[in-house]
């Protein structure tokens, strides 16, 4: 499904363009592993350090023990993307409240 968005697409509440990067190699391990095509693993993550190590063990450990289908990392964040060894689709983080701290304690 991922492969249908542009990669150039509409904005969102004028945050940007949603993005993603297409990995083609998941379209060979299909061919090969009818499996493969049914099974299509995909997790989100913000962009802070902890959750960008998760991320990373996650691929990891994908790749470690030979899970068919691709790995698709859901990330939002500020910056650009950063590194990963599978798909990513990046978008800017929403929130709908101005208020941007901590709530005060009542």
């Amino acid at each position: 499904m991922i492969r249908y968005f542009s990669e150039q697409g509409h904005e969102r509440n004028g945050w940007g363009a949603l993005r993603y990067t297409p990995l083609s190699e998941s379209e060979g391990l299909a061919r090969e592993n009818p499996s493969a095509g049914r099974i299509h693993t995909v997790f989100s993550v913000d962009g802070s350090l902890y959750q960008r190590w998760q991320a990373d063990l996650l691929a990891y450990s994908h790749k470690k023990v030979g899970q068919p289908g691709p790995l698709t990392r859901l990330l939002s964040a500020d910056g650009p993307p950063t590194p990963f060894a599978g798909r990513t689709f990046h978008t800017k983080p929403y929130c709908p409240h101005r208020y941007g701290g901590s709530l005060p304690r009542i």
